[in-house]
């Protein structure tokens, strides 16, 4: 395939490897400090402080923010296997709304799954983070239950984050209809399953398992 150029280069890894390398660099220098000041020269309680506790600290709040925006990336979330099969059925032929987001470039498709289930906001991503940890222990234990289904109600503001600018979504009669607004902002109504498609298709919720 002829090279596109740098304007349609994939991006790649969308998280800055330098804090990496500097928690990595500060690790090493807290280690060599303790060996220093445990083996080498009396124990000095400023010396201390700086060796056990500020740098170890600062070492681990880089790695926790390298970790958290990698855990952003979709490559992250298929790594459970029963994850896998919603990404299989990401093809232009799908019309559930992920596949069809997707495929047109709608979301980022590096981060796709984190976009439309991190909700909006601060909050939107600290509920992500925490239903993150979450999946991932419901993973280890394998204590899951298929299919999958949502847990709690989907944020609506992170449909119209992207949505309720638009002028196609604006232009559509039941979205200005204040009985349908108050609907879907109550829950009372979502916009999958009324009046459109499912977010994914049946068959990838089963984790690759018939039912």
């Amino acid at each position: 395939m002829e090279d596109l150029g740098p304007l349609f280069a994939h991006p790649g890894d969308l998280s800055d490897p330098t804090l990496g390398t500097i928690a990595a660099i500060l690790a090493v220098v807290a280690l060599g400090l303790c060996v220093w000041v445990l083996v080498r020269r009396p124990v000095t309680d400023a010396l201390l402080a700086v060796s056990l506790v500020t740098v170890p600290l600062v070492a681990f709040a880089l790695s926790d923010m390298v970790l958290l925006e990698r855990s952003k990336e979709t490559e992250f979330c298929v790594t459970c296997h029963v994850m896998t099969p919603l990404l299989e059925t990401v093809t232009p032929e799908d019309k559930a709304l992920a596949p069809l987001h997707i495929t047109q470039g709608a979301v980022p498709t590096a981060q796709s799954c984190y976009t439309c289930h991190s909700g909006y906001g601060v909050h939107g991503n600290m509920r992500a983070k925490l239903a993150g940890v979450r999946h991932m222990l419901l993973e280890l234990t394998g204590t899951y239950d298929l299919p999958l289904t949502l847990h709690g109600d989907f944020d609506l503001k992170s449909c119209l984050a992207c949505h309720a600018e638009g002028l196609a979504f604006r232009s559509q009669p039941a979205h200005a209809a204040p009985e349908i607004q108050q609907a879907l902002l109550s829950h009372q109504m979502g916009c999958t399953g009324t009046c459109h498609p499912a977010a994914h298709p049946p068959q990838a919720l089963t984790g690759g398992v018939s039912q």
